[in-house]
C-alpha cells in the first residue's frame, strides 16, 4: 500500500510542482539515513518521500490521526504517530525499531512547522541516532508552496554517526545551521 499512495504523490506532486533536486549522490549509501530537514509545510514529507525512491517512515502528530481518511493514508504510509505534548515513549521505541530494520527516517529536528525558520530544534534526532548508530543526511527545502512553483530540494554530504561527537556545540542546533545553509 505504501508504493500505491507514493505513486499516487509522485504523480500529484509533479502535475503541481516543478522539482530541483540537488545532491541527490548523497542518498546513496549501503546504510539506512535519518533524512533530517527544515519543516515549513505539511507537503515537506511528501516532497522528500517522493524524492527518495525508497521505503521511509516519518512521524505524524496524533491530531492528524482524527480525520478517518488521514488515519487511513498516514497508517498506510510508515507514518509514526507523536503526542507532541508529552515524552513519547512508544514513539521513540517505534522509530528506533524501525531503523535497526534497515528503513529510513525523515525527521524534522524542530518538532514541527516553522514558517520562519525561527524554531529551536529539539534534542531528540541526536538521541535516536546515535542509540541506533544511523548516519544523518541534513537536507533543504525551498520554495513558497504555491501551485506550479519551483520546490527545491538540496541533499546535503552525510554527516557519519562517528562525527556526532565531534561537532562543537549542541548537536541539533548545529545540525539546524548546516540544514538552512544549503
Amino acid at each position: 500500500m505504501y508504493k500505491i499512495i507514493r505513486f499516487i504523490g509522485i504523480i500529484i506532486g509533479h502535475l503541481c510542482f516543478r522539482f530541483d533536486i540537488k545532491g541527490k549522490e548523497n542518498l546513496n549509501q549501503e546504510n539506512n539515513f535519518i533524512l533530517a530537514g527544515n519543516h515549513r509545510s505539511n507537503w515537506d514529507p511528501i516532497f522528500l518521500a517522493m524524492n527518495l525512491g525508497t521505503n521511509v517512515a516519518f512521524f505524524a502528530k496524533k491530531e492528524l490521526y482524527e480525520n478517518p481518511f488521514m488515519r487511513f493514508v498516514l497508517t498506510k504510509s510508515n507514518a509514526i504517530k507523536v503526542d507532541r505534548e508529552k515524552a513519547d515513549i512508544k514513539a521513540i521505541k517505534d522509530v528506533m525499531r524501525t531503523l535497526k530494520n534497515g528503513n529510513n527516517l525523515i525527521f524534522f529536528p524542530e518538532g514541527t512547522r516553522n514558517v520562519d525558520g525561527t524554531a529551536k530544534a529539539k534534542e531528540g534526532i541526536h538521541l535516536i541516532a546515535k542509540r541506533t548508530g544511523t548516519n544523518i543526511i541534513p537536507c533543504h527545502i525551498e520554495t513558497n508552496y504555491k501551485l506550479f512553483s519551483k520546490v527545491k530540494i538540496t541533499f546535503g554530504e552525510i554527516i557519519n554517526v562517528d562525527e556526532y561527537e565531534q561537532l562543537e556545540g549542541d548537536f541539533s542546533e548545529n545540525l539546524m545551521k548546516r540544514i538552512l545553509s544549503l
